[in-house]
Order: C-alpha cells, then sequence, then structure tokens
C-alpha cells in the first residue's frame, strides 16, 4: 500500500494560510507532553488563566464532558493574530512530525520511538492534539481554526486505521468516541462562542465518518465481542446531522 502523508491535507493550508513545513516561531514544545513546563507559560498565554485545567486534567481524563471545563466563562475570549499563529505554528509542527513516524512505517527506518508499527502510539499522540485543540475551544471565540484541524485529524486518521496493526480494539474506540463527543458539540454551538460548524464542514465530516465505519468494520473482524462499539462510531454525530 503506498503510503499517504498526515500532513499533506488541503484543509490545513486553507485554514492556516500557512505550509505544514512553517517554522514553530519559537514556540518549542516537548513531543512526549505538551503541559510540561517548558510549555506551560506559552501555551498560557495563548489561552486563558484557566491554563492549569490541561495540566491537571486533560491528559488524564475524559475531559470533553469535564464539570470543569463546563465551568469555563460563558463568552471566551478573542485570541489575537499573534496568539493565532502560535496555535497554528504547533499544530502544523506536530502534525509533520506524526506525518514523518507514520511514512517511516513503510520504509521501516529510524529509531523505535520515531516510527508507528502500531496505531496505539499514534493514538497517543494524536490524542494529545485533540485536547489541546478542544481546550480552544473551549476557552476562545474562534472554533473555525480548531474544527479545521479536528476534520484534517480525522481525514488523516482514516488512511491509518487500514494500514497500522491493532493491539488494543479499545484504545481505537475510545479515541473515535472523543471525537465524536467534540465534534457534536461544534455541530450544536455547545461551545462559550456558540458558533455552529458550517455545512461545508459538517458535508466534509460525514464524508469522513462514512469512511472510518466501512474501514473500522474490517480492521475489527480479527476481534470479538466489539459489535456495538463498531454499531456506534460517531453516534451522536450522524443522529445531529440526520
Amino acid at each position: 500500500m503506498e503510503s499517504p502523508s498526515l500532513s499533506n491535507n488541503e484543509d490545513g493550508a486553507d485554514a492556516t494560510g500557512r505550509s505544514p513545513e512553517s517554522d514553530a516561531g519559537g514556540f518549542q514544545v516537548s513531543q512526549c507532553n505538551i503541559a510540561f513546563s517548558s510549555t506551560a507559560s506559552a501555551l498560557s498565554s495563548v489561552f486563558s488563566p484557566n491554563f492549569d485545567i490541561l495540566d491537571r486534567e486533560f491528559l488524564n481524563t475524559s475531559h470533553v464532558d469535564s464539570p470543569r471545563l463546563q465551568s469555563l466563562p460563558e463568552h471566551a475570549h478573542i485570541l489575537s493574530s499573534a496568539q493565532q499563529s502560535k496555535l497554528i505554528n504547533y499544530l502544523d509542527e506536530q502534525l509533520l512530525l506524526i506525518s514523518r513516524k507514520y511514512v517511516r512505517k513503510f520504509s521501516d527506518t529510524g529509531p523505535p520511538d520515531s516510527v508507528y508499527y502500531t496505531i496505539e502510539p499514534l493514538l497517543d499522540d494524536l490524542t494529545k492534539l485533540v485536547d489541546l485543540i478542544w481546550y480552544s475551544v473551549s476557552t476562545t471565540s474562534t472554533p473555525f481554526i480548531q474544527s479545521q484541524y479536528l476534520l484534517r485529524i480525522a481525514d488523516d486518521l482514516n488512511d491509518c486505521i487500514p494500514s497500522l496493526p491493532i493491539n488494543s480494539p479499545e484504545r481505537v474506540f475510545s479515541f473515535l468516541r472523543k471525537l465524536d463527543k467534540i465534534f457534536h458539540k461544534l455541530i450544536v454551538g455547545d461551545v462559550p462562542s456558540h458558533k455552529r460548524m458550517g455545512n461545508t464542514e459538517k458535508a466534509r465530516l460525514e464524508s469522513i465518518i462514512e469512511r472510518t465505519r466501512v474501514d473500522i468494520v474490517a480492521v475489527m473482524s480479527p476481534f470479538d465481542g466489539h459489535e456495538l462499539d463498531i454499531t456506534r462510531v460517531y453516534e451522536s454525530v450522524l443522529e445531529e446531522l440526520n
């Protein structure tokens, strides 16, 4: 199978006006944990005083429905152009790193921690980005940028699901449930900005979901006991779209 590149997505360029190769502009972040002290001051300056939630809870909880997130101020603040650039540069940089680790799987080059041999390490890296994106959606009034990146991640994941071995089906379903909750909130406007996902974005999301559900049936066939999980992939989004 030809190896698709996770970074070559037209929405990345459309939403950001930058190439995925864009320099991070000094916004250096540890690849292992975005909440470590090396990035805390940079990220907190981009978002809000509630950054400590990310540090204490985001990487350890199912935070989409966290009561603490729901208690954030109803009126989110607006990101400045410089803050948006920092967010865009960071997301582009991390997606490029993820793309390279994925492509190396097909050439079998590089140390083990620089190659995705199974889907679980990929999900670990994508989860960190999704958590950061959702945090920014929950605390700012600019969900368009974030929704474009979430669509990009969901679409790119479709390339990886059939091509990377799966050791833990529950990890895959857990990640898809998280995306389902987030996309549902964006569709209905259940975010501080109260802005809803546009029709073009919803059409693209529906196409992504259709492919995901087909691929999940195929890749999960060797595993028993996940029939209900398969039927519930993107369940909340589909109910809202239909």
